[in-house]
């Protein structure tokens, strides 16, 4: 990944109309009605509806056994992105983008990591979340569709872990599991029921650093910080390159590491890996390292690491892909310092733009 933490010398616009004036080329221009933008290659990227909190909580949702795992999931994956600490949601198939969550929120509340930022879609409720600080309290904050933010209850004392700026967090497909990860390593709650609710976190230890992403079953984890080559900012999630497979116990605990057992972990080039929707395998990033350039990468499990390659703009300057159920792959390309978010179709072999951006890199795609 080249100029991965490199700022834009300044911002023309913002949103999905944002220019980058550290690119030297155009990277869209007004459609016909002055609303939208006609990107590079075609694609039109309407003005998505503005507002914070626009998650949906279902009527009459039943409620969990007290202790048990949640109903769920009831609401669809989606792809999202951050950028200067507002995520905003993108209809995978309208392109149509909107806001999510805020990088503030009155009392003081303002996100809690300002580079690679990240953010949890809870998969019961459809609610979004993420690390604020402010007001003398620091912790998870969610925003449904009333648009106000309200505090995560921990069981237990969470002082600790809340006191500086958590790298990452991500939940199980289900919801019934949060992992977060920081400073002090990497730590798995269990959910209490239907409601936005955890047990106090406990750590997972085998000197994982960060948990990346967990299978849609919920047995495997993709992790980095147990084999440390090239670890290095610790708020920058991409830079780890070396990765490692757990088995995931049903209480959230982690039991064998299985890297050996997957092709992709037992070299250096794996990068920013994603699994599969339908948990038949990963996609993931190559490392400049050793020397695959920005690629893209597909592996199925008990198959062969197979590269596919989307119709890059310029160069093939590819980050961080994660894959939607429908059998594409979103991924952020660069072009300079700036960078826009695509979606590439693998059957049809066609890559559509979704968003523009003039920001600096921003962290994973998510698309759940």
């Amino acid at each position: 990944m080249r100029s991965l933490l490199l700022p834009c010398i300044a911002l023309l616009a913002s949103g999905p109309l944002a220019f980058a004036a550290c690119s030297g080329d155009p990277v869209g221009v007004p459609d016909a009605d002055g609303g939208g933008a006609v990107l590079p290659d075609g694609a039109i990227v309407p003005p998505g509806p503005t507002g914070t909190g626009t998650g949906t909580l279902p009527d009459g949702a039943p409620a969990g056994p007290e202790g048990g795992p949640p109903p769920g999931p009831a609401v669809p994956p989606e792809l999202r992105y951050v950028a200067r600490g507002v995520t905003r949601a993108v209809d995978a198939n309208t392109l149509v983008a909107r806001d999510v969550l805020a990088a503030s929120y009155p009392g003081g509340l303002s996100r809690a990591v300002a580079g690679t930022a990240w953010d949890v879609r809870d998969p019961v409720t459809g609610r979004y979340y993420a690390h604020y600080t402010g007001g003398g309290k620091s912790g998870l904050y969610s925003v449904g569709a009333d648009g106000k933010a309200a505090l995560i209850p921990f069981d237990g004392n969470v002082t600790t872990l809340f006191a500086q700026a958590l790298y990452w967090g991500t939940t199980s497909y289900a919801g019934d599991r949060l992992f977060l990860s920081g400073r002090g390593g990497a730590f798995v709650a269990r959910r209490k029921g239907a409601d936005l609710a955890f047990e106090a976190p406990v750590s997972i230890g085998k000197d994982v650093e960060i948990v990346h992403d967990v299978a849609p079953d919920g047995t495997l984890a993709v992790v980095s910080g147990v084999k440390p080559f090239k670890w290095g900012d610790a708020e920058n999630i991409v830079a780890p390159r070396m990765y490692s497979i757990f088995q995931v116990n049903p209480d959230g605990t982690f039991g064998a590491d299985v890297s050996s057992q997957y092709s992709p972990f037992t070299s250096l080039y794996a990068q920013a890996p994603h699994f599969l929707q339908d948990g038949s395998g990963l996609v993931f990033e190559g490392d400049d390292d050793a020397n695959t350039g920005d690629h893209l990468f597909l592996y199925k499990f008990g198959g062969a690491v197979k590269e596919f390659t989307p119709k890059p703009f310029t160069d093939m300057d590819f980050n961080t892909p994660c894959a939607l159920a429908d059998g594409r792959v979103a991924f952020w390309e660069s072009v300079d310092t700036s960078y826009y978010l695509r979606v590439h179709d693998l059957a049809a072999n066609t890559t559509k733009s979704a968003v523009t951006t003039a920001f600096p890199f921003s962290g994973y795609v998510r698309c759940r």
